[in-house]
């Protein structure tokens, strides 16, 4: 599958792993979209890219704001192209004894690294469907979430 010109969504992409795919997903020539709530990082990480020669879009947000989750896809679509990967990457993890779990902390938690990864999974497969591109990838960092469609064995990504 060429690769090349293809759009992906990387969230959690303004530091760490996230940040690391999207830029090894730009230097294999996708135009990447940048999202995560840190917008001085992000802009960071798009400006170094597009001093590679790649392409990159930032819509700055928060994943636990469902407004911004519900939008997120329409705003890279309508910006790029309709999305052929999408990286979960962003999560929330609060870690704290068991006895002294904190409801509200667990809901952000269960928001930014469930829920909304199956809001925008949902959000980017009709596109996914109808493309041109032969095949597409939701793939996430966490082995919560791998779903392949149409890529061959030896691009399959990896979980681990």
């Amino acid at each position: 599958m060429e690769l090349n010109g293809n759009v992906a969504v990387v969230t959690g992409a303004s530091s760490g792993i996230g940040e690391g795919i999207a830029r090894m997903l730009a230097r294999e020539g996708l135009r990447v979209v940048l999202v995560a709530r840190r917008g001085s990082q992000l802009e960071r990480v798009r400006q170094e890219i597009v001093s590679d020669g790649g392409a990159a879009h930032v819509p700055v947000g928060d994943l636990r704001d469902r407004g911004f989750v519900a939008g997120l896809i329409a705003d890279a679509e309508q910006s790029v192209e309709p999305v052929d990967v999408l990286v979960n990457n962003a999560g929330a993890a609060n870690l704290q004894p068991i006895h002294e779990l904190d409801a509200a902390l667990l809901d952000e938690e269960l928001e930014v690294s469930l829920r909304t990864p199956a809001l925008l999974c949902a959000g980017v497969l009709p596109g996914m469907r109808t493309a041109d591109s032969g095949g597409s990838s939701i793939s996430r960092a966490r082995p919560e979430c791998l779903l392949t469609q149409g890529w061959p064995r030896t691009h399959r990504p990896s979980v681990g």
